[in-house]
């Protein structure tokens, strides 16, 4: 199945003139530091909702609300970012200064 996919993948890279081996690596970079990121802040706020159901009483202003709520929204902003910036991001070719 991997061969499969992997085959018309690069069929598909072919058919549009494209170099596979360089737009499917900046595709999947780009696809995995957004999952990453993604993940990230889904487990922000994952820990506001662990402490305020289980574990009422360790709960702390500031490390059970303040920061993971704080680094969930950073995250979404990153994400945010990355999306609205991909060609940047994904390192597009230079034009020639002449």
């Amino acid at each position: 199945m991997q061969t499969v996919v992997s085959a018309v993948l690069i069929l598909a890279f072919w058919a549009t003139t494209k170099d596979p081996a360089n737009a499917l690596y900046v595709l999947l970079a780009i696809l995995g530091t957004m999952a990453i990121l993604v993940v990230q802040a889904v487990c922000s706020f994952a820990v506001l909702a662990y402490f305020r159901k289980n574990h009422p009483e360790s709960r702390h202003w500031f490390r059970t609300f303040t920061a993971p709520l704080v680094g969930g929204i950073a995250m979404l902003a990153v994400v945010l970012l990355l999306v609205s910036n991909m060609s940047v991001a994904a390192g597009s070719s230079p034009t020639p200064p002449c």
